[in-house]
């Protein structure tokens, strides 16, 4: 079959996901071709060996390049360059990522007569109401004043042959809306080589200088719901039981700078290191040098029913994890024993759980090596991957319309 991945972000940052989606594709046999937007300086048009790219132009002007290419809803930039994708690859189907460009691919595959997919990786309502107003453009005020997300993905889910899912809850959310069980796939944002998180990685070059020192890892997008305000705020009670201890902050995002004031304010430097986005292929290293995984994550709605790839990436890597405790990452850390639950926005609960798994080693080898199994049992890729595939090869039924 012909696939044609529609990813609202820049391809390839921040496409873990969608990178894994595609290799179980391109596994199977699959032609893929991506249809991402563009930055400065990239090719519109590449090959990266069986997986084909499509960009979408960038314009000089920045604000020009927003407005058009930006990914909500039926922006027509959007509708015409994936009619034009689909049209040029003779596409079979169309696989899209998160709810802004799902109604354009939607409309193109009913043009077309081919089955769309709807990889739902952010239940994008529910995420458009933890976006603080210092963090939200003009687009996402505009869809959040005007409540459009809620219809939007009432009308989409009925639509798409698949709506793949991030978790249980996600799911039962799903279901509650109306949409057939077997239309609701999970697939989870587990690890797809969990072997390379174990490999005896050497120290990353920004860390080099940290190499002794007991680390606090954080990998991911930098927004205000992921919390990582109350892991600095914790970090002069944790030092002052393990002083070398670092907390090190892998990724982007809209909460950087403020993060940053935090950390000069409170005279952190030294102990908070910001090392920027990193592909996806280099965390493994970064894993692989740390004590503790962290997920302070805000007790927002998105959050509750959500499941990072982060999560996952920490058990296989033997890390135990320290999240915050709402249900579905309660669900795993419970199951598997692999870490231990805060209350959410609590930093001097957060410091006390990080103090007393940097002491005892035991006890985080044991955290460990209870997530690594659980990665390597019954949340292993290949039952995702499995479920993945099976969906997006099964033929074509008639979704509403």
């Amino acid at each position: 079959m012909n696939f044609l991945y529609v990813y609202d972000g820049h391809w390839p940052h921040n496409a873990t996901r969608v990178s894994k989606q595609i290799s179980v594709l391109i596994s199977a046999g699959h032609s893929v071709t991506i249809l991402s937007r563009s930055r400065p300086g990239q090719a519109l048009n590449e090959t990266n060996g069986k997986l084909s790219v499509v960009r979408l132009p960038s314009w000089k002007w920045r604000l020009a390049d927003k407005l058009a290419t930006y990914p909500v809803f039926l922006n027509p930039v959007w509708v015409s360059a994936i009619r034009s994708a689909a049209s040029a690859i003779k596409a079979d189907a169309i696989i899209v990522r998160d709810l802004p460009l799902a109604p354009a691919a939607l409309h193109v595959a009913r043009k077309m007569r081919i089955p769309a997919h709807y990889d739902m990786a952010e239940v994008y309502p529910a995420a458009l109401d933890s976006i603080l107003s210092h963090e939200a453009g003009i687009a996402i005020k505009i869809v959040r004043t005007l409540k459009l997300a809620v219809p939007i993905e009432k009308w989409v889910v009925h639509r798409a042959q698949s709506t793949f899912v991030v978790s249980e809850d996600s799911r039962e959310r799903c279901i509650a809306l109306g949409v057939p069980a077997d239309r609701v796939v999970l697939v989870g944002n587990t690890p797809a080589n969990p072997e390379a998180l174990l490999s005896d990685w050497p120290i990353p070059d920004d860390l080099a200088d940290a190499a002794d020192r007991p680390m606090i890892l954080f990998v991911g997008n930098i927004f205000a719901d992921r919390g990582l305000r109350y892991v600095i705020d914790a970090m002069p009670t944790v030092l002052r039981s393990v002083p070398t201890a670092l907390f090190a902050v892998v990724g982007d995002g809209r909460e950087c700078p403020l993060l940053k004031a935090q950390v000069a304010e409170q005279s952190l430097q030294q102990h908070v290191r910001f090392l920027g986005w990193k592909h996806h292929d280099t965390h493994p290293a970064y894993l692989r040098h740390a004590q503790v995984g962290v997920l302070p994550f805000v007790a927002t709605e998105h959050i509750r029913i959500t499941l990072a790839n982060k999560l996952f990436d920490y058990m296989g890597a033997s890390l135990p994890v320290v999240a915050s405790d709402v249900p579905s990452m309660r669900r795993i850390i419970d199951d598997a024993s692999c870490g231990m639950l805060v209350e959410p926005e609590n930093a001097a609960a957060l410091a006390d759980v990080l103090v007393k798994l940097l002491l005892d080693r035991s006890l985080r080898q044991t955290l460990g090596t209870n997530g690594r199994e659980a990665v390597s049992g019954r949340y292993a890729w290949s039952n995702d991957a499995s479920r993945f595939l099976a969906a997006v090869e099964r033929p074509s039924t008639r979704a509403r319309r």
